[in-house]
C-alpha cells in the first residue's frame, strides 16, 4: 500500500471513530440532559450533534481529496478539504447561535439538574479529550488540515463539556442559574470555534 493510500485509510478510520463516538455522546447527552433538566448538557448535546455533522463532512472531504488526478482535476482533489473545513465552521456558528437563542429564554426559570447529568458531562470530557489527541496525532502523521480542524472540534467539545460540568455542579451546590449560564457559555465556545476554524 502506498503512503498516500495508507494515510487516506488512516484518516477515514479516525474520522469514523469520531463519528461513532459523537453519535453515542449526542444521544446520551441529549437524553440525560432532558430527563435531568440540564440546559448545559442539552447545549453540549447540540455541540456533539454538530460534531457528528462535521465528522460526516470530514469523511466526505477526506475521501474526495484522496481521489487521484483526472482530466477535469489536473491538480487533484485536495481543495475538497478546504471546502469541507469551511462547511464545518459554518455549521458550528449556526449551531452556537441556535443554542444561545434557546437558552436565553430559560434564564428566567432555571432548574437544578439531576446528579446523573454531572456524571455524563465527566464521561464526555474524557471521551472528547481522548478523541482530540488521537485525531491530532493522525492529522500530523497524514498532513491533513481538515483532520486537524476536526481534532480541534473535539477539543472544543471537551471544553464545552467542562463548562457544562461546572454549570451543573454549581446548580447542585445551590446556584441554579449556573446551569443555563454554562449552556450560554457553551454556545459561545461553539461560535468561537466555528469562527477560528473558518478563519
Amino acid at each position: 500500500m502506498q503512503k498516500k493510500e495508507f494515510n487516506g485509510v488512516l484518516a477515514i478510520r479516525i474520522t469514523l471513530l469520531g463519528l461513532i463516538a459523537n453519535f453515542i455522546l449526542a444521544i446520551l447527552k441529549g437524553f440525560i440532559g432532558f430527563i435531568s433538566n440540564s440546559s448545559a448538557l442539552i447545549a453540549d448535546a447540540g455541540h456533539s450533534f454538530s460534531d457528528l455533522l462535521s465528522d460526516g463532512i470530514t469523511l466526505w472531504a477526506v475521501k474526495m481529496s484522496n481521489i487521484p488526478k483526472d482530466k477535469n482535476h489536473p491538480y487533484g482533489h485536495g481543495k475538497f478539504e478546504t471546502v469541507g473545513t469551511f462547511f464545518v465552521s459554518i455549521m458550528l456558528i449556526i449551531t452556537g447561535i441556535g443554542i444561545a437563542w434557546h437558552l436565553f429564554n430559560k434564564l428566567d426559570s432555571p432548574e437544578v439538574p439531576g446528579i446523573i447529568s454531572l456524571w455524563m458531562a465527566a464521561i464526555a470530557i474524557v471521551v472528547k479529550e481522548g478523541l482530540f489527541h488521537i485525531t491530532r496525532f493522525v492529522s500530523k502523521k497524514t498532513g491533513s488540515k481538515i483532520l486537524l480542524a476536526n481534532a480541534w472540534h473535539h477539543r472544543s467539545d471537551a471544553i464545552s463539556s467542562v463548562a457544562a460540568f461546572i454549570g451543573i455542579g454549581g446548580s447542585q451546590l445551590g446556584v441554579p442559574l449556573m446551569d443555563p449560564l454554562a449552556g450560554v457559555l457553551v454556545s459561545g465556545l461553539i461560535i468561537k470555534t466555528g469562527i477560528d476554524i473558518g478563519y
